[in-house]
Parts: structure tokens; sequence; C-alpha cells
């Protein structure tokens, strides 16, 4: 037998843990859709909503019957060649459905993420043969964070733990926020998974498997395929240490699952080479904070995966015999609790981003601890659930968070909306229903990060990492817009770009001097013999550009 067999008792009480932690996921947004109104419609985005605004534009195009897809935030040229497995099947599963975007996002992010906890729960047979270790470990992943909670942020939004501003770094806002987070986690384990049964069972066929899952994950969030292999690698480093031999059966699985996983991320390489509009997003620089803050981003969890990390090297896992298969098997956990802190400091532009996963091993080194620490006990079950509580502290307090932004109408990027006025959902509706996908928008940022979502048209300026030179475009669209810019160069600019439509609020005058500290007075599109009112509502007015 190569995984430990785990009761049917045993799944049902973990299975009322991943249901406890993905009903608590859901407040906010329940919240968010009781308060919507006729007036006021509920994104469904709450946290940092520009992302997700990419991801829906994706499955925007795949509703529309497109495999490839293009940036819809910028207007320079691009071969549109971009492919993302997971995106497309949502957005194909919204053409069938006929649901909304934003619903098949939210199912697709409820279900990976009971995916990927029961996936963390079965990962642990490989190790963990102590049901209390296996608890343990199931509510610290589906649960814990760091000291976000107790710490005040610094001068920098990354100056501050992670766990209160990087959903990645925690299990619990990876299920809260995001699917593809919770995908990309899912596909590292199932590779990790079958990388370890390959050894274990000296299997090419599990060796297969794992390169199948990383085929996907290198499609998907090719980021992550740095970390794997870089995990995987120290794993194979310390059993040679270990051993005081090259495991060569190992590294023959490895390769077989290495060729699997390939193609996608020659892929993407080729496409960042030659697309340019891939590299400028793919060259945004997300660096990595202090060491400091990642630790203080998992708190409690670190000195426990200390401790947990030297049971491994010493052989004694809780309820383990030390010649199983899993005290061996285990040190791919130290590797990865290790050298998941290195990877994000490795010299590329999107260094936090590859700290995806690293809470999971965290997390089972230290039910490692706990079982160790509270063996005998009487209580120990009742100081594990307070443990759990205690270190759960930030999530909480990231839910009461957004709940208090939802009702004032804001989220946490300071500049996006939770709710949308009806007139900005019906003018998104009507270019939807009107306009053709290809033809270019001119809009102030902070609704053109929705068009592409919403309409699925491209637009000039919205979104700060997607959009080429957005503080440049910004700022040249805030002068387009004030009457003092000449009317020559307003119009030689919509016809260099394209522009098609201009989606103007019929609340510019009083708007326009408030986004530029007063520098700038809006102009008359109404005036303009160019400019064709195509649609109109008591808030926005679209224009057509002749």
């Amino acid at each position: 037998m190569t995984t430990l067999h785990i009761e049917r008792k045993e799944w049902n009480r973990a299975a009322g843990v991943v249901l406890a932690a993905i009903l608590l996921t859901c407040l906010p947004y329940g919240f968010g859709y009781l308060a919507e109104s006729r007036e006021a419609r509920f994104t469904g985005l709450i946290y940092n909503p520009d992302d997700a605004c990419v991801y829906l534009s994706w499955m925007r195009q795949a509703a529309d019957g497109h495999f490839f897809f293009d940036n819809r935030f910028t207007t320079e040229p691009q071969l549109g060649r971009s492919v993302n497995l997971f995106f497309w099947l949502l957005g194909t599963a919204a053409r069938w459905t006929h649901l909304p975007l934003i619903a098949v996002f939210h199912l697709s992010r409820i279900a990976t993420g009971v995916i990927l906890l029961l996936l963390i729960y079965r990962f642990l047979s490989l190790f963990v043969l102590s049901p209390f270790a296996r608890r343990a470990a199931l509510l610290l992943a589906a649960f814990s964070a760091g000291f976000g909670f107790f710490i005040r942020p610094g001068s920098s939004f990354i100056q501050r733990p992670v766990d209160a501003w990087q959903p990645e770094a925690i299990t619990f806002l990876s299920l809260y926020l995001n699917p593809l987070f919770c995908i990309s986690q899912i596909l590292m384990l199932g590779g990790f998974y079958h990388l370890l049964l390959a050894c274990r069972a000296r299997s090419g066929r599990q060796a297969a498997y794992a390169g199948i899952w990383l085929f996907l994950l290198g499609n998907i969030h090719s980021y992550d395929i740095i970390t794997v292999a870089a995990v995987w690698a120290a794993y194979l480093a310390v059993l040679a240490f270990r051993r005081r031999a090259i495991p060569l059966e190992a590294l023959r699985y490895s390769l077989l699952a290495g060729l699997i996983a390939f193609p996608p991320t020659v892929y993407q390489y080729w496409l960042y080479r030659n697309e340019m509009v891939f590299q400028k997003r793919a060259d945004v620089t997300t660096l990595s904070p202090a060491l400091g803050w990642y630790l203080l981003g998992y708190g409690l969890l670190i000195p426990l995966a200390i401790y947990g990390i030297r049971l491994v090297s010493r052989r004694r896992l809780p309820d383990t015999p030390g010649d199983h298969p899993a005290t061996s098997d285990s040190f791919l956990l130290a590797a990865w609790g290790v050298a998941g802190f290195a990877v994000p400091y490795l010299p590329f532009a999107f260094q936090r981003k590859m700290l995806m996963g690293l809470h999971i091993p965290l997390c089972i080194l230290a039910a490692f601890a706990l079982a160790a620490l509270l063996h005998g006990l009487k209580r120990r079950d009742a100081i594990l659930y307070a443990l759990v509580a205690l270190t759960a502290s930030t999530n909480i307090f990231s839910l009461r968070r957004d709940i208090l932004n939802i009702a004032s109408n804001q989220t946490n990027t300071g500049i996006h909306r939770a709710f949308l006025s009806a007139d900005e959902v019906e003018a998104m509706d009507w270019l939807e229903a009107n306009t053709s996908r290809n033809d270019t928008v001119l809009s102030l940022p902070m609704i053109g990060v929705y068009i592409p979502a919403y309409a699925g048209n491209r637009v000039y300026v919205g979104h700060w990492g997607e959009t080429a030179d957005f503080s440049g475009k910004f700022n040249q669209v805030l002068r387009l817009l004030g009457q003092n810019t000449p009317d020559a160069e307003r119009r030689a600019f919509m016809r260099r770009n394209h522009i098609a439509y201009l989606f103007h609020y019929n609340a510019l005058p009083e708007m326009l001097p408030a986004l530029t500290q007063g520098r700038e007075q809006a102009f008359d599109p109404a005036s303009l013999n160019y400019l064709e009112p195509a649609y109109r509502n008591e808030g926005v007015t679209v224009f057509r550009v002749r």
C-alpha cells in the first residue's frame, strides 16, 4: 500500500472542516449581495478587483468563443496568443450555462476551494499516520494565518506581515478571494503527490500523472513551476545527502514528469520573447518584502514548523515508525518549508508571486510539532482548537475589514468601489450588445478596469499592471478630458489610438477637478461634431467617435 487508508468517518469530519471554512469565506459576499439595490449593483469583487477583472476578461473572451486571449486593458499591437486553460474552461462553462461570469467565478472559487482542502487531506496520507496530526494539519491549513492583525503597517503597503495583504501566502485567503490561487495549489500538490508515489511505488505511470498535473500548472500559473522545480531539487539533494548516493531512480521519474510538463513552459517563454505586451506585463515589478514580513505573516507556524523539521530530520514523526516510507517522504515537507522562503528572492521581477503554496507544508510541519508536544495531554483537542482560533485572527479581521469596506462602498485598493451604479452597468450592457469586441473605449480607469470584463471591449487605460505605461496613460486621459486641451490634439489622439467610443460621466465637471486637484476643468463632448451620443442615461453618456 503506497498511501494510508482513511476511514469514511474521518473523511466526514474533514468534510465538516472544509464546509465551515468555505461558508466563512462566503460571508462578505453574501453581505454584499444583500446590500445591493436597484441603484447600486454589487460587483462581487471586494479585494484586488482590478486583478479579478483581468480573469473575468479572459472568461469573457472564452464565453465569446475564443481559445486564445489578448490583453484588453491596453491598445498596443499584440499577437493575441495567450492561453489559460482554466479560465477558458470557466468562460466556456458560462457560455453553455448562460450564467453571469461573476457567478461562474465564485462557483469555481467554492469548488476549487473544496477540492484544495480535501486534496490537502489526501496529501497528508503520504506523511501523517497520527489522526490527531492529520486533524491539526487540516485545521491549520483551513484557518490559520500570522501576526498581520496585531502589527501596524509601515510606510509601504508591503511593510507589514504578508497575511494582511498577500492572498496567495495563506490558504484561507486563497479560498476566500481567488479560484486561480486554489487551482494552482491543487496542481502543485497533485504534482508532488504523484512524484512521491512514483518514487515510493517505482511507477512510471505515477510519474506521468505528475507530469500531467505540472503540464496544467505550467499553463495556468507558470510562476509556480519555478517553485515546484526548486522544492523538488532541494528534496532530491536532501535524499542524496542522507543516503550518501545520488537517487538515480527518483531522478528518472523526475525527468519523465519534467518532459511531460515542459511544453507549456516553453510556450510561455516563447510568448514572453515574441509578444511585447505580454513581456511588459510579466516584467511588472512585484518584489518580495524583507524576510521578516514573511516570517511574521506565518506567525506561530514558524516556530512550530521549525520543531516539525527537527522531528523530520530525526525521523520521529508522530505514530510513525522510523523505517516507514512516510519518514523519508516527509523530507519533501522540510525542503518545501525551507526552499519556499528562498524562491521568492530569486532574481525575477515577479518574486513574491512565487510564495504560492508555502503555507501548506508549514501547516503540516506545525501539526507534527503539535502532535509531539501535546502527546498524552487529556485536553489536547481543546488546546488545538484554541491555537487554531488564535492563529485565525488575521483572517477574521480580513473578513470584518471587507464587510466594513462593502458598507462604505469601497475596496482595499482605495480607488475601486464594491458597487457600481445602475447607470454604469446599463451603459456597459449597451456596449456589450451594440459594439464590436475589438472596439476601443476611452474612459477613466476606475470604470475602464470593468469594461473588458462586463462588456468585452478593449480600453485605452484600465489596469495598473496590464496597461502599458499606466501612469502616463492615466495622466494623458485626465488631460484629454480637460477643456484646456486643444481640440485638434484630442481628435488626433483618438484617431491615432483607434478610439471608437468615449465612456463619459455626465458628472465629469464635478469629478475632474477633484481627480486633478483643480488643475483641469472638464470639456464638453456634446459640443464636438466628431462625438455622437450613441447611448445616454442619467449618469453616463456613451459617445461614438466619428
